[in-house]
C-alpha cells in the first residue's frame, strides 16, 4: 500500500497545472463574490461609496466606464500601489525571506490604505478591495511583472463592471 505522501505526489503530478495568472483570476472570482455577499449582509460596507458607484454606473456613458474602469484605473493603481514593491523584488537578492517579507509589507500598506481610507471614505466594500489587493500583490511577487498585475486587475474590473451594469442599468 502506498504511503500518504506517495498518494499525494501522484495526485499532484496528475493535476492540471495553472499559471499564476489563471490561479489568481479564479481565486478572485470564486472568493470575491462571497466576500461581497457577506460584507453586504453584515453591513461591512460604505453606503456613501456604494451610492456614488450606483450613480456613476447609471449616468456615465458606457465608453467612458470601460475606458476608466478597465483600462486607465488598473494601470494607474498598479503603478502607484505596487510599483514600489516591484523595485524591491528586482533589487534585493532573489528568493530570500527578507526580500519577500519586505515586498509584502511595502505592498500591503497601500493596499490597506486603498481599501479603508482612500479619498476620506474608503472603498465601497473594504474587504473586497483588500483581498483583491493581496491577490494582485501575490501575482507581482510570483511573476515579477507589473504588466501581469495590470492584466489581472483589468480583468477583475471588467467582471465587476459587467455585474454592476447588469445590476444598475439593466435590472
Amino acid at each position: 500500500m502506498a504511503s500518504l505522501r506517495e498518494q499525494w505526489n501522484k495526485l499532484r503530478d496528475q493535476a492540471v497545472s495553472m499559471s499564476p495568472m489563471e490561479a489568481a483570476f479564479i481565486a478572485i472570482i470564486l472568493i470575491a463574490i462571497p466576500i461581497d455577499i457577506i460584507s453586504v449582509y453584515f453591513g461591512a460596507v460604505n453606503p456613501n461609496e456604494l451610492q456614488a458607484l450606483k450613480n456613476l454606473i447609471k449616468q456615465t456613458p458606457l465608453k467612458e466606464l470601460i475606458y476608466y474602469q478597465v483600462i486607465l484605473n488598473p494601470i494607474q493603481e498598479e503603478i502607484i500601489y505596487r510599483g514600489l514593491g516591484r523595485i524591491f523584488i528586482f533589487f534585493f537578492p532573489p528568493d530570500t525571506w527578507f526580500r519577500k517579507l519586505l515586498a509584502w509589507i511595502i505592498m500591503l500598506i497601500p493596499t490597506y490604505y486603498w481599501a479603508v481610507s482612500a479619498g476620506g471614505g474608503g472603498h465601497g466594500i473594504p474587504a473586497d478591495a483588500f483581498f483583491s489587493g493581496i491577490v494582485f500583490s501575490w501575482i507581482l511577487i510570483k511573476t515579477r511583472s507589473l504588466e501581469s498585475t495590470v492584466a489581472i486587475h483589468s480583468s477583475y474590473n471588467a467582471v465587476n463592471l459587467a455585474g454592476a451594469l447588469i445590476k444598475y442599468r439593466f435590472l
